[in-house]
């Protein structure tokens, strides 16, 4: 180690969550195309990896002391890429291409990934790995998947690695590739400074007793049809995690956002509503008639870095805002006779323009505050980060799901790069102490959207998260298809 540095009040969380084996981490997986023979694949790899890690410090951070109340950030000396780099055959070559063809294997090499945690071989090597996927015969395209500890990155972070990886792999000459070892040396760089270092989160005192309120008193889950899954529990039976993804096609992607703008809504208003109609639509409605959903919302906007772009840092900078969507058949008495008279509870009857407006309204709310009376600022308060996980144990869940959109790819290669990104999967693990479950978004440069989900096994039961996610791809279609009736 040669240096150490305290960690910032979100990273605490994070480790915690991470030393309690509760949730592990995340990853950005980016698909790589190149227009003309590339040189040997690991070669090339270990060369552009070496440059990567020389740029950003905080992938030679390592947290320690995760089972303490002041974790610290220590920072390796060395990082042998055999011990964070592998890479695998696919089973079966796959090309992909902008009709929204889905990635079954990724969607398993990613479940697994998720499952393991950083604690093997401490200070032996970083929080984060790298898998390179390859199809056999096809040596002009790769995948790769970076999956971290979330005290190291945020979701956009994971952008923020494509693209300079992508840079580098365009850079790259022949002096570089010769020095391709997998031992890299680490400069003594400072790490940059967490969130609440850079940027003042001002809270008022009615905000921090008010929450601080319903996290240690009443909690939230005070309605009694509000549904967020089974409570949190350490039962190893609901542990499981699986992974799925849905993928639109290129011009599906293009017409919803068309649609999201013509509806004065954005994109990740559309999603949430879809999503939230779609879990709505499978519940039994005479016990379940509304959920909560906490979205992710990055504030990098705010801020900016002495000498430094901000939005070419990797790090964690978000925060989270809640909504609550309730099943508008349950108190809309035309809406229960239309129902009736179809026999079917239709998840048409549900998605409202109105509520992704609403939901549009919300996340403009919380960016025009700057910070202020923020979630993320309030993770100050919490005390003792191991303790506050610990204490949902045996509770209600908070939230239905949390939806994570890290936004689109956008290119900045010109014509003469050999190397362009193609499709980008944003994923990460279901905390046994968080939402029923977790939705991540991604649209990469092939201009597909991707839907990541995952869950916990016994937490959402199989066939109902099957029937969700039936429901998301039929009311997308509805819209696309322009038969949506709202």
């Amino acid at each position: 180690m040669i240096t150490n540095t305290v960690l910032g009040n979100l990273e605490k969380l994070f480790t915690a969550e991470h030393n309690l084996d509760f949730y592990s981490g995340a990853g950005v997986t980016a698909t790589y195309i190149c227009s003309t023979k590339s040189h040997a694949i690991q070669s090339l790899v270990f060369a552009a990896f070496r440059i990567l890690i020389q740029r950003h410090s905080i992938l030679s951070a390592i947290p320690l002391d995760e089972h303490k109340s002041a974790p610290y950030f220590g920072k390796l000396s060395e990082i042998d890429l055999r011990t964070c780099t592998s890479f695998v055959e696919r089973k079966e070559a796959i090309f992909l291409d902008d009709m929204g063809m889905v990635d079954r294997e990724l969607d398993v090499l990613l479940e697994s990934q998720h499952k393991l945690n950083w604690k093997d071989d401490q200070g032996k090597k970083p929080f984060w790995r790298a898998i390179i996927l390859q199809s056999a015969g096809l040596n002009n395209q790769i995948t790769v998947s970076w999956i971290f500890h979330h005290a190291l990155s945020d979701g956009v972070s994971g952008l923020v690695f494509h693209k300079h990886l992508l840079r580098i792999l365009n850079q790259l000459e022949q002096k570089e590739l010769l020095e391709d070892g997998p031992i890299v040396k680490i400069p003594k760089v400072e790490l940059v400074p967490p969130l609440e270092g850079l940027y003042k989160l001002r809270l008022g005192v009615s905000f921090i007793i008010e929450n601080l309120w319903c996290e240690w008193i009443s909690k939230r889950h005070s309605k009694s049809k509000l549904w967020t899954g089974a409570k949190c529990t350490p039962d190893p039976k609901f542990k499981t995690l699986k992974f799925r993804t849905i993928v639109l096609s290129k011009l599906d992607t293009d017409s919803l956002l068309e649609m999201s703008r013509n509806n004065k809504t954005t994109l990740s208003g559309t999603l949430e509503c879809v999503t939230s109609a779609a879990v709505l639509v499978n519940l039994d409605s005479k016990k379940f008639d509304r959920i909560t959903v906490a979205g992710a919302i990055s504030f990098r906007r705010f801020f900016r870095l002495e000498g430094k772009d901000i939005d070419n840092e990797i790090g964690v900078y978000v925060s989270t805002y809640r909504n609550e969507h309730i099943n508008p058949i349950s108190t809309h008495s035309d809406l229960i006779q239309e129902t009736k008279a179809s026999g079917q509870n239709h998840v048409s009857n549900i998605f409202s323009w109105d509520e992704a407006r609403a939901v549009r309204s919300v996340i403009n709310e919380e960016i025009a505050r700057k910070g202020r009376n923020s979630m993320a600022g309030l993770a100050h308060w919490i005390g003792n980060p191991n303790s506050f996980w610990l204490g949902k144990l045996g509770k209600y869940r908070e939230e239905a799901f949390c939806i994570t959109n890290i936004g689109s790819w956008k290119p900045e290669t010109s014509e003469d790069d050999k190397w362009k990104l193609s499709r980008v999967v944003f994923s990460q693990c279901s905390s046994i102490v968080g939402p029923a479950f977790t939705l991540s978004i991604a649209t990469g440069g092939d201009g597909c959207l991707v839907l990541g989900f995952s869950w916990l096994e016994s937490v959402v039961e199989a066939l109902l998260m099957e029937r969700i996610m039936e429901s998301i791809k039929e009311c997308i279609q509805c819209l696309v298809s322009g038969s949506m009736k709202n």
